[in-house]
């Protein structure tokens, strides 16, 4: 007995019940009849299309003129039909069986029973006798090559991602959207926050051997809107700013200030560093006594610090090889 596909087959019958069908012959000279086609004792996918409109699939074997209904795959009501009087037409078709030589047919049909997919894996369609379960899913059958079929990986592998047919989210990103990954040390598809993107870039900048951490010196905020009184940048009336490649972020403190330069490096490749003064906000402002000598003013005029309370003026500086300091200065307002 052999799993035998054929086209151009549909004879028609007028069988009654849940039996064997009685086959009356091919429905006209347009088509074959199952004895031609599939031969005697030989088992083939069906499809029966009873006089009511009710259907039926499965699994036939044809024995003389008739085709008994071995397995039940799927049908109209959930079991075989009851097939009424009048005459119905019954086919060679595909069906989840049809996909891969000897299935175990009846653990196939118990998976539709309870609802599950046609997806082929070892969950739903049982072991294909000369292969095994592939194991795990993501896998399908070859095709006959040379009378041999084996599984193989769906292509891409594990870790293809399709997101194509997604919908564009429409909104501005945010710290909690997700993201899919392929987590290569464990050979899987997952998700990851989107805020450990930044974390990921972070790491490189500030890493001493990778990225552009070599060139740019010390990245990180200093300060962070705390009073430069009680840094360790100021004494007496003095701010002192390393010219490090940093951002440093400071209140104002209770009096004018004179702000001083530390050392240039001895190679400045990428070392402007940002100065971020913000008003008192308090009724008495204070202002900027002065500034270094050797500043480099955008029209020759020195920055002074805003009366306004609470405003805030940032300074880039810039050193040159020749130490030359480049200074532009924005009021950044309230």
């Amino acid at each position: 007995m052999a799993y035998v596909r054929a086209s151009l087959v549909l004879e028609t019958t007028t069988t009654t019940g849940t039996g064997t069908l009685t086959l009356a012959g091919a429905k006209d000279a347009n088509w074959l009849t199952f004895a031609s086609a599939v031969g005697e004792g030989n088992t083939c996918s069906y499809g029966l299309v009873a006089s009511n409109g009710q259907r039926e699939t499965g699994v036939g074997t044809v024995v003389g003129s008739t085709l008994e209904r071995t397995t039940l795959i799927a049908s109209s009501t959930g079991s075989k039909l009851v097939l009424p009087a009048g005459t119905h037409e019954v086919s060679v078709t595909a069906n989840s069986t049809s996909f891969s030589d000897g299935l175990a047919a009846a653990a196939h049909a118990a998976s539709h029973a309870t609802g599950q997919s046609d997806a082929l894996t070892a969950a739903n369609i049982g072991a294909e006798p000369a292969l095994g379960n592939p194991g795990s899913t993501g896998y399908v059958l070859s095709s006959t090559t040379g009378g041999t079929r084996s599984w193989v990986a769906q292509s891409g592998g594990s870790g293809s991602l399709d997101i194509d047919g997604l919908t564009d989210i429409g909104a501005a990103l945010a710290d909690g959207d997700e993201l899919p990954v392929y987590d290569l040390s464990a050979t899987a598809n997952k998700k990851t926050a989107l805020s450990r993107v930044w974390t990921y870039i972070k790491g490189l900048i500030e890493s001493a051997s990778a990225g552009i951490a070599p060139y740019l010196t010390g990245y990180t905020q200093a300060g962070l809107g705390t009073s430069a009184t009680t840094s360790a940048y100021y004494s007496g009336t003095t701010l002192t700013i390393p010219l490090d490649g940093r951002v440093y972020d400071f209140d104002f403190p209770a009096n004018n200030i004179t702000i001083a330069f530390g050392s240039p490096p001895s190679t400045p490749i990428c070392t402007d560093t940002v100065l971020i003064l913000k008003q008192r906000t308090s009724s008495t402002m204070y202002g900027i006594t002065s500034w270094p000598s050797g500043i480099k003013w955008p029209g020759g005029i020195a920055q002074t610090m805003p009366q306004t309370l609470s405003a805030r003026m940032r300074v880039v500086i810039s050193v040159s090889p020749s130490g030359i300091y480049d200074v532009s200065a924005t009021w950044m307002g309230v």
